[in-house]
């Protein structure tokens, strides 16, 4: 089930988003002050390989019109402009979920601009910034080991099931939770975890969203039979992560709605 949604709704979201994300109103209308065609060609300038990359990463971001790519590539090359670790690949398929949520608004681009830097400060530390940076890993171990536990207490019968794919949940860790679920969740679904994961009050946890990995385990924990009854434990997490990006918003809800109570569980524990 689908629950349609109103104008109001998209500019509340848009809002709160930036309010997360940005800072006031203040810092929201300088980011909004910013010469986006200036930042893009002084990227440009600076670092021809970072925009070989982005012109072959902008085409597998899901966005179709002509219009919507040059405005994808024109805020990934501003991002890369202010920010001096440039570009890593997946930050074009959050950039491009920013800006279907920002359409709306009189400024997407210099919205979505904005939003990134915060998306990308809630798991910076699963970002590998080159081939031979161990720390991302390191760190993906220690947060699948904090998700481990935390579905054993609340699920026991599920200790062990998981226990023997723990590797393969830090490998998702890493693509998964460093693009804040994007390639995880269905594009029409994704804004409900969004909000919830976006939320004001959220701490951050050794440079990792501890709201992802709630929303993590409680993907875990919603697919309970999928570990206890399946025979090969690696193809259950095949099926797992299929099933993820085809629930429907009723069952994202679910999977929030537990990621609260755990939040709570573990805040009072």
């Amino acid at each position: 089930m689908h629950v349609t949604e109103t104008g109001a709704d998209t500019m509340f979201r848009r809002r709160r988003w930036l309010a997360c994300l940005v800072g006031d109103h203040r810092s929201v209308e300088e980011a909004r002050q910013l010469n986006l065609d200036q930042l893009a060609e002084k990227c440009l300038r600076s670092s021809t390989h970072t925009v070989d990359q982005i012109d072959i990463d902008v085409p597998r971001s899901g966005v179709v019109l002509k219009e919507e790519k040059l405005s994808l590539r024109r805020v990934l090359m501003a991002w890369c402009a202010l920010n001096e670790f440039g570009y890593v690949q997946g930050m074009n398929l959050i950039a491009a979920a920013l800006l279907k949520y920002m359409r709306e608004g009189r400024y997407p681009e210099h919205d979505a601009l904005a939003c990134l830097s915060g998306v990308m400060a809630l798991n910076a530390g699963l970002l590998p910034f080159h081939m031979e940076d161990e720390e991302p890993m390191k760190l993906a171990s220690v947060v699948v080991s904090k998700m481990w536990l935390q579905v054993s207490v609340v699920e026991p019968s599920l200790q062990q099931q998981l226990l023997q794919i723990l590797d393969l949940f830090e490998i998702a860790c890493l693509r998964i939770m460093s693009v804040c679920f994007v390639t995880f969740f269905s594009p029409d679904t994704l804004h409900v975890v969004w909000d919830y994961v976006f939320e004001n009050d959220d701490s951050a946890d050794d440079k990792t969203s501890s709201r992802c990995r709630h929303v993590f385990s409680s993907a875990v924990l919603l697919q309970k039979k999928l570990w206890l009854f399946g025979e090969d434990a690696k193809q259950n997490f095949v099926i797992f992560e299929a099933t993820c990006g085809l629930m429907d918003e009723q069952q994202i809800v679910k999977i929030v709605d537990l990621a609260k109570y755990l939040e709570r569980l573990e805040k009072y524990n």
